[in-house]
This record gives structure tokens, C-alpha cells and sequence, in this order.
């Protein structure tokens, strides 16, 4: 009978054992005459583990036979388990090496003296009768589950809080199994700015955006292309694969550290890895940063080698000391390769010349050469025809050898036209300066700053500035022809345009130098005060959000309020260009119902911005309002203008 037990203990069910229907564990064959009914229960109980061991042993055998396949595809039927599945199975099997040193233990001692009590063998299998059922739950639990990766890793530091030792032991050492590909992983990511995962199990993975996911077929082969090269990735944390053990601001650094050394991946000539064969070209800071390599190494090493050996198992505090000191090193030399050797502050300027219109006179020439068919709706030759005129606009300043203007080129998006089954058209575009927008292609390393979304914010501002700048020569336009054709009464036109010039300017002056020279000046402060490459990315999206701010983009009443604006200083330009001198009556009447539609938009403008700098208490707002109202005209008179009916008579 104890030849039995054993054998049944070892997973292997003797003549007098089945397996339960309900439990799926060894019981013994009820009414078995030689065997008294008080020791079935006690049977019952010891041959139990023979159950959960055998489960346990069939999957260690399925993890760790799978490890020889390791070149088979991650989604082929026989290979379907992952890095971290194996490192359990193989953790289980060393958890499981003391319970088969007990059970041929108990086989010596049952050969010596064959009448050995049930009780005593129950006595030396005590300590596994924790530690079996509770890695047969936790394994079943991760099948049923279908945890994978990282989430393997917090589903057993869960069971790490523990009061039992022996099991709290226990789940420490599959943890400290699992943490062996953690930290190979983190090793890839952090020291050589490569992402090893093959089965999908990091919590670091290449992101994918709605736009690349909905590539047509005919762009896969350029897609593919653009894969080979890392900096053209984008990375995010799968924060469902983070371990719960990991705070996301950890999580950040390693994010970043990665990303950060795929900069220098691309381009050292000091290679980080030895897969890399991209071209290069010499980087001081690189290949500084190329000689910590070995400290990197050291730090995780010593980190996972300090797990090892003490007993208190994973330390929060040290990991994040080890990611913090990485990030630190490979974040200052980030900052000198790209303020000093890829001169941010002048890429900054060039930035602010295009996008921002600081380079005044290019912009003027091109909006007076562009002004004929810009003013027509788009069509498909409008793109082409306008980056014409741009460079004619340099050729006539001279400009056209400015190498940072080969970086930057017009688009013009033609409007989509709805499909023959839609009951939606698409609203008109009346003319292509609603569709202009500026492209700008970044040089290594310098993408990593100015990515497809800081270059939309870029965009929407330039869109703003210039829509504000071709008001305000449009109105300078209007008076050069009233002065040419000194058309005789119409006081009222001259004074709505008095107005409105005076509103524009005003604005202008607040864009280009309350706002624009203020903020960039604090961006560049802040840049030569720092020696951190994500100080200034933060330093960098606080001047765009700022900018995007004070240029009322993100209130939507200011900024419909002065879209209609500008739209009235269009139309009295147009109508200055088309009317008869003497005024009709219909125009008459026309220009009165523009003077009143401007001094109400102007009037609400003014109440809104006074109520935003009432409740925000923004410095630059109140000197945009004192400008305008210098004279407290606004703040006395409901209206901006008082017209009267003699005047409009006049």
C-alpha cells in the first residue's frame, strides 16, 4: 500500500486509485476490503498532491520542451507560450526539486521499515500541503486567464503577500525566475535602444496610430521601408502589461530611455549594437554616450543580482534609482547633442521665421504675389502654383540659397468631394487661403522635438498669424485706393475702416510682441538654463500651449468672433476695389450694415476678453485691452461705434 502512495505522490496513479470526476484529483477505489474507512479520508488527503503535482509537472513539461522552437513563429500552434510562460515553468520545476527529494526520502524510509503509519507519511509531506494547491490555483488562474508577459509578473507578486514563509518563499523565487526575462528585456531596451519582444509581452511597444493602421496596400512596401529605420518608430507603454508593482512614472523614464538611445542608434558612428546599419555620421555626444554603456550594464546587473540575494525580494526604491540614474545620463547627453550639436535655439528661430511669420518681409512678398489665385477655391494645380510663388518670393529678396528654407514647403488641402450615395455635401471653400498650411520636414536629431504633433500646433498658428496679417494688409491696401480715388462722401467707409484698422493693428502689435517675443524669449531662457533634454520638451510644449492660448485658439467664441472680423475687412476691401464713385444707395446701405455688424462683433469681443482677463487674470490679455480701450471708449459705450443717421446720410 505505501508502493502505492508513493507511486501516486510521483503523479503516476497506482491499481487502487482514479481520478475524481468532480475534482479531477487521485482518490482511492471506495470499498476496497483491506483497507479501513477511517483511512480513506486520510488516503484521500495525501494522495491529493500527487494531483496537483502531476498538473504542475505537465505544464512545466509543455514550457520548458517548447524552449528548443524558440526560432518558430510566436503565432504558430507550437510555440504559443512566451518567454515569460517558459520561465515559470522552468521556476515551478526548481520550486518542485524539494518535493521529489521528500518523496524518494519517504520511498527509502518505507523500503527500510515497511509498516510505517499512514500519519507519518502525512507528517513529511505537511510543508507541500500549501505550497501544491496554491501553485495549481495560480497556474490554472493564468491559463484561464490568459495572462501573458508583464501580467504574469503582477499576478505572482500578488501572491507574494503571504503569511505562510514556505509560500511566500516560494512565489518569490517564480517572480525572481520571471524577473530573469524582465530584466533581459529592460537590458535590450535601456542599454542598446532595442525593443526584444517577439511574443508581444514588454510593457514598451511600438505604437500604432489609427492613421498607420488604415495604410492602403499599394503603401505597405513604403510603410515597410520606414520600419527599417527605429527613428521613424513611435513607442508607447502597454499599460495593461505593466506590472503593478511598476508606478507609470517609472515607467516613463525607461519609456524614454529607450526612445533616447534610438536617436543616437540611428546615427553614431560608435555603434550601440551591432545590428545596426544604418548610416552614421560622427557625434561627440554619442559616442560619450556609447563609453556608459558598461555602467548601464553594471546597474541593472547589480540591481537583479541584489534581488537574488536577499531575501526581501524585489525593491521598488532600487529600480527606480537604477532607471532614474540611466534616464538622468542618457537625458543630458540627449540635451548636448541637440542644443549644441544640432543647434536647437537657431532650428527654434527658423521656426518662428516660417511658422510663426517672424521673417515679415517673405511672407508680405508672397501674399502680394499669391493674392490673384489664393483668392480662388482650391483647386489641384493651387499647391504647385503657391509653392511657385514662394520661392519667387525669395528669388525677388534674395533668400533663395537659405538652405532652412529647402526644409518648409506649402500645401494646399483640396477639399473632399462626398460620395455619389451621400446625402452630405461638403461645405464650399471660397477661396485656398483657408487651405494653405506649412510643411516642415525636421533633420535628425531633431524630429524627436518637432513630432507630427507639435507640428500641427505649429500649423493651427501660422494659420492664425497669417489669417490676422492678411487683414491687416488688406486694409492698408483699402486706404491706398480710397487716397488714389478720393471718393467724395463716403465718411462712414472711411471711418469703419479707421476702426478697423485700428483693432488690427492693435492685435498685431499684442500677437508679435506681447506674445510671440515674450514667449520665445522664456523658451530660450529656459533651454540655456537647463542641461535636460526633457525640461525642454516640457519647456517647449508649455510655449506652444501658451502660444495656442493667448492666441485665443482654444476659446471658441473669441476666436469666431474674430474670424467674422476679418472676414468684414475682406469684404469692405472688396468692396472698396468693386464700388462706384458716387456712392448708390445700396452701397450706401451696405457699408451701414457692415459698420453695424463690426461694431457689435467688436463690442461682444471686447466684453468677452474682459471677462476672460477678469477670471484668468492674464498680464498679456490686459495690455491687448488697454490698447484697444486707452481712452475707456469700450468700456462706456455699449457699441464700438455710434453711427448715426446723418452720417450714414452724408
Amino acid at each position: 500500500m505505501h508502493h502505492e502512495i508513493l507511486l501516486t505522490l510521483s503523479g503516476c496513479p497506482g491499481d487502487v486509485f482514479m481520478t475524481s470526476r468532480e475534482t479531477g484529483h487521485y482518490e482511492i477505489i471506495p470499498d476496497i476490503p483491506y483497507i479501513h474507512p477511517s483511512e480513506v479520508s486520510l488516503i484521500n488527503g495525501l494522495v491529493s498532491l500527487g494531483s496537483y503535482y502531476k498538473f504542475l509537472i505537465d505544464f512545466v513539461s509543455k514550457q520548458t520542451s517548447a524552449i528548443v522552437n524558440l526560432a518558430t513563429p510566436p503565432d504558430s500552434e507550437e510555440n504559443q507560450s512566451g518567454l515569460y510562460l517558459r520561465a515559470l515553468g522552468f521556476g515551478i520545476n526548481n520550486v518542485l526539486e524539494p518535493y521529489r527529494m521528500r518523496l524518494v526520502e519517504v520511498e527509502q524510509e518505507c523500503i527500510a521499515d515497511p509498516h510505517l503509519p499512514l500519519s507519518h507519511i502525512k507528517h513529511r509531506f505537511e510543508q507541500f500541503q500549501f505550497i501544491l494547491p496554491s501553485l495549481d490555483t495560480t497556474v490554472r488562474h493564468i491559463i484561464r486567464c490568459k495572462l501573458h508577459g508583464c501580467q504574469i509578473l503582477s499576478c505572482l507578486y500578488e501572491r507574494t503577500a503571504c503569511g505562510v514563509p514556505s509560500l511566500k518563499k516560494c512565489y518569490e523565487n517564480l517572480l525572481r525566475a520571471c524577473h530573469g526575462v524582465l530584466y533581459k528585456q529592460l537590458s535590450s531596451w535601456m542599454v542598446h535602444g532595442s525593443l526584444k519582444d517577439d511574443y508581444n509581452e514588454f510593457f514598451i511597444a511600438v505604437s500604432v496610430t489609427p492613421a498607420a493602421a488604415a495604410v492602403p496596400a499599394q503603401r505597405e512596401e513604403e510603410e515597410e521601408e520606414k520600419q527599417v529605420s527605429p527613428t521613424l518608430r513611435r513607442y508607447q507603454i502597454q499599460h495593461e502589461f505593466l506590472p503593478t508593482y511598476i508606478p507609470p512614472r517609472v515607467a516613463e523614464k525607461i519609456l524614454f530611455i529607450g526612445e533616447a538611445l534610438q536617436v543616437f542608434l540611428s546615427k553614431d558612428p560608435s555603434p550601440l549594437s551591432a545590428l545596426n546599419t544604418q548610416e552614421r555620421f560622427s557625434s561627440h555626444s554619442a559616442r560619450q554616450l556609447s563609453s556608459h554603456q558598461l555602467k548601464f550594464v553594471k546597474l541593472l546587473s547589480e540591481l537583479q543580482q541584489k534581488e537574488e540575494e536577499e531575501e526581501t525580494g524585489f525593491s521598488l526604491r532600487g529600480f527606480e534609482s537604477c532607471a532614474s540614474q540611466i534616464r538622468d545620463i542618457v537625458a543630458e547627453h540627449l540635451w548636448l547633442l541637440l542644443v549644441e550639436e544640432a543647434d536647437l535655439i537657431s532650428s527654434l528661430q527658423v521656426m518662428k521665421d516660417h511658422y510663426l511669420l517672424g521673417r515679415g518681409e517673405l511672407f508680405l512678398t508672397f501674399l502680394d504675389i499669391s493674392s490673384s489665385f489664393m483668392s480662388l477655391p482650391p483647386s489641384n494645380a493651387t499647391q504647385h502654383d503657391a509653392n511657385g510663388a514662394f520661392r519667387q518670393a525669395m528669388t525677388k529678396l534674395g533668400i533663395d540659397n537659405d538652405s532652412s528654407l529647402q526644409q518648409f514647403r506649402l500645401t494646399v488641402q483640396t477639399p473632399p468631394t462626398a460620395p455619389p450615395t451621400s446625402d452630405k455635401r461638403p461645405a464650399p471653400v471660397t477661396n485656398s487661403w483657408d487651405a494653405l498650411g506649412l510643411e516642415y520636414k525636421p533633420k535628425w536629431p531633431l524630429h524627436i522635438l518637432f513630432t507630427p504633433t507639435v507640428l500641427e500646433k505649429y500649423n493651427t498658428l501660422f494659420k492664425v498669424l497669417l489669417s490676422i496679417r492678411r487683414a491687416q494688409m488688406a486694409l492698408q491696401h483699402t486706404w491706398y485706393l480710397q487716397m488714389s480715388k478720393r471718393q467724395r462722401g463716403s465718411g462712414l467707409l472711411w471711418q469703419l475702416r479707421v476702426h478697423m484698422s485700428f483693432l488690427i493693428d492693435n492685435l498685431q502689435y499684442y500677437v508679435q510682441v506681447d506674445v510671440l517675443d515674450v514667449q520665445f524669449s522664456q523658451l530660450i531662457n529656459k533651454i540655456n538654463s537647463t542641461h535636460d533634454f526633457e525640461s525642454i520638451k516640457h519647456a517647449h510644449d508649455v510655449y506652444l500651449s501658451t502660444l495656442l492660448t493667448q492666441l485665443f485658439t482654444r476659446l471658441p467664441p473669441v476666436s469666431q468672433g474674430l474670424n467674422e472680423i476679418i472676414d468684414l475687412c475682406h469684404q469692405l476691401h472688396t468692396l472698396v476695389q468693386t464700388m462706384p464713385d458716387p456712392l448708390t444707395s445700396k452701397e450706401k446701405s451696405h457699408i451701414d450694415r457692415m459698420a453695424k455688424t463690426f461694431s457689435r462683433q467688436s463690442s461682444l469681443l471686447f466684453r468677452i476678453l474682459s471677462n476672460v482677463k477678469t477670471s484668468l487674470s492674464s498680464p498679456h490679455l490686459a495690455q491687448l485691452l488697454l490698447r484697444i480701450d486707452y481712452n475707456k471708449f469700450f468700456s462706456s459705450h455699449s457699441s464700438l461705434l455710434a453711427y448715426t443717421s446723418s452720417l450714414t446720410a452724408s
